[in-house]
């Protein structure tokens, strides 16, 4: 295996990049640059994703979030860093949450992508949305 696939595998597994090198690894100067351009690609995709003027948000199988862009956030009033962890169905508390008309529980259960529209009870009020599920995979499922 790759120094640089390990790199990526052990951040995954929540290891910083600098932690995944080990004392001792020479490190080929080709795979580190490699490296760096991957992270910096990453982080690009990262701040485009977060600039859409539309809220994007990404949970796990049990609805917690694990991202929210910024428009996400500021629809609810909250920062994105302080999203994480919640429960997306205690921040939106739509009619459809916890229920078998929630898109995201249909993609997950069904792996399609489905979509609708219903009503999100956000700190400021009402407000009328529609929202697409799709399950995002790794290679692990």
């Amino acid at each position: 295996m790759s120094q640089t696939k390990d790199i990526f595998e052990q951040t995954d597994a929540g290891s910083s990049p600098a932690q995944a090198v080990t004392p001792g690894q020479s490190g080929d100067p080709k795979e580190v640059e490699d490296l760096r351009r991957a992270l910096d690609e990453c982080r690009f995709k990262a701040d485009i994703l977060h600039e859409i003027p539309t809220p994007v948000m990404a949970v796990d199988r049990e609805y917690r979030v694990i991202y929210m862009n910024a428009a996400g956030a500021k629809a609810l009033g909250k920062s994105a860093d302080a999203v994480v962890g919640q429960y997306c169905f205690n921040l939106f508390n739509t009619g459809h949450c916890n229920t078998e008309n929630c898109q995201v529980k249909k993609a997950m259960q069904q792996d399609g992508v489905f979509t609708s529209d219903t009503v999100a009870r956000l700190p400021s009020g009402e407000l009328p949305i529609r929202y697409t599920g799709k399950p995002i995979k790794n290679d692990k499922g």
